[in-house]
């Protein structure tokens, strides 16, 4: 499986700085940028046309306070069938985390891999892109990061030991429990890659099958709870061997995600039991 071109999508802006003022049957939003420079960007096109639809951010809501550090984003993208893309993108005080998702339709969720910063408020959107052409920006909602849980410490992995060449390209990925966990958050890739697949699972082990053959991959478990995900456990590696097998693109979302300036492709594997 080749995977595709790394591409950042993050404007660089603070969400709370931005105004929008209306100029026909399009209009322009205000947005400063942190800390040095001030611009005036295009928030859609004059003409809409087929890329019309709204989404609606649904959580967390406007104003909230959390109890967690590692929110779930849930918003309702429509069913405009010429949507493409979900763009969401999230601020704080010059960072911007960014998610460009192939699933631009009906209610969708995302949760980023990394945590937010404690009791730091954040400001969110979300748009659709068409094709090339962009729908109008969502609401701008903000909300508060919890502050005071506890962070979980790293899984400690079991099989396949580290190094090991499997015999088929299917493997079963193992790991220790962590008390007060309420899932575990996979991710592997090829080695060298800077995008991961990502899988939530409630249990202490998960099945992979469909491998690349002849590819060495690795991998990393994080617990989680209510309030954070937690520690990453060290990255082991193991190799399939030799024959003719990939993973099925459609049993993934594709996720472009730039975090804090790092830009990855993210892919939801969507025959994980409890997908996010």
């Amino acid at each position: 499986m080749v995977m595709p071109d790394m591409v950042s999508y993050g404007l660089g802006a603070d969400l709370s700085q931005a105004s929008q003022n209306q100029a026909g049957s399009g209009y322009t939003s205000e947005i400063t940028f942190t800390p040095v420079a001030a611009a005036y960007l295009p928030a859609v096109f004059r003409n809409y046309g087929v890329c019309s639809t709204i989404p609606t951010l649904l959580s967390p809501a406007n104003g909230s306070s959390l109890n967690t550090i590692a929110p779930l984003f849930r918003r309702d993208n429509g069913n405009n069938p010429n949507a493409t893309v979900l763009r969401l993108q999230v601020s704080k005080a010059g960072y911007v985390w960014s998610l460009r998702s192939s699933r631009a339709s009906g209610v969708s969720e995302f949760r980023f891999s990394r945590n937010l910063n404690p009791a730091a408020t954040y400001y969110w959107r979300a748009w659709l892109m068409c094709g090339d052409v962009q729908g109008p920006y969502s609401e701008v909602w903000s909300f508060t990061a919890g502050s005071g849980g506890t962070i979980l410490p790293a899984p400690t992995l079991v099989a396949p030991t580290n190094g090991r060449t499997l015999p088929t390209t299917t493997v079963n990925l193992q790991w220790s429990p962590v008390s007060g966990a309420i899932e575990y958050l996979v991710r592997w890739r090829e080695a060298g890659y800077g995008g991961y697949f990502v899988r939530s699972v409630s249990a202490t082990q998960t099945t992979i099958s469909q491998l690349k053959a002849n590819t060495t991959y690795e991998w990393l478990i994080s617990a989680q709870n209510d309030y954070a995900i937690g520690t990453d456990s060290e990255t082991w590696r193991f190799t399939t061997p030799a024959g003719s097998s990939s993973l099925s693109p459609q049993n993934l979302n594709r996720n472009s995600v730039e975090e804090d300036g790092s830009t990855t492709i993210v892919f939801e594997d969507r025959t994980a039991s409890n997908e996010h």
